[in-house]
């Protein structure tokens, strides 16, 4: 695990050969933050873990661009924070199955496509949030292709169960093909919402 220490948006840190990483200056990374304890965060970054120094602030599931500044004569590289676009850089395999061994979970398709769901949408996670969906999906054969209504789900907070997976998983791939997007009406017909929940919920 390589470690960087960071000051206001810069970063400093030793990626070369022994974090797997290939670097130059000018070059743009990606990655995700995985755990922040204190003034350090654990990052997932190109699939690599970096325990990172910090003294700006970052969210648990937060997505970072770093692009390569300069290497320092001891070795390290500076490496500056930039803006996250969005639709930017997904996430690969590597990353996701990298976010998967951090956090304890079994390397299978649902679970993947759980983790690649969290990484896109930067949702904050912890081993024990991880392991209940896991064992949920596990328990009531959610298939990966269910995985975002799931996710979405759970990051509203609302109750879980299989057939409100499988009517919101409907509901996303129609709109994804064309039809009705989801609206009030729809979304009050599968979850137990009061009207200003299901207004909250379409606006977020």
């Amino acid at each position: 695990m390589t470690e960087i220490h960071g000051l206001s948006s810069l970063l400093r840190g030793s990626l070369g050969r022994t974090s797997g990483l290939n670097i130059s200056p000018g070059q743009i990374l990606y990655g995700t933050v995985l755990e922040v304890d204190g003034g350090k965060a654990l990052l997932l970054l190109q699939g690599i873990d970096i325990v990172a120094e910090l003294e700006t602030s970052l969210l648990p599931g937060e997505r970072v661009v770093l692009q390569v500044e300069e290497q320092l004569p001891n070795g390290q590289h500076l490496l500056k924070k930039l803006p996250v676009k969005d639709g930017g850089e997904g996430f690969g395999q590597k990353a996701v199955d990298t976010f998967l061994r951090h956090f304890g979970m079994k390397q299978n398709d649902t679970n993947r496509a759980l983790a690649d769901e969290i990484l896109q949408n930067r949702l904050p996670a912890t081993e024990k949030s991880l392991n209940h969906l896991s064992n949920f999906a596990a328990e009531n054969r959610i298939p990966p292709e269910d995985a975002s209504a799931l996710i979405w789900l759970w990051s509203k907070n609302m109750p879980l169960s299989k057939d409100s997976v499988e009517a919101l998983s409907y509901l996303m791939k129609n709109t994804q093909r064309g039809g009705e997007p989801l609206n009030y009406g729809s979304l009050r017909n599968i979850l137990p919402l009061e009207g200003e929940n299901a207004s909250s919920l379409l606006e977020n």
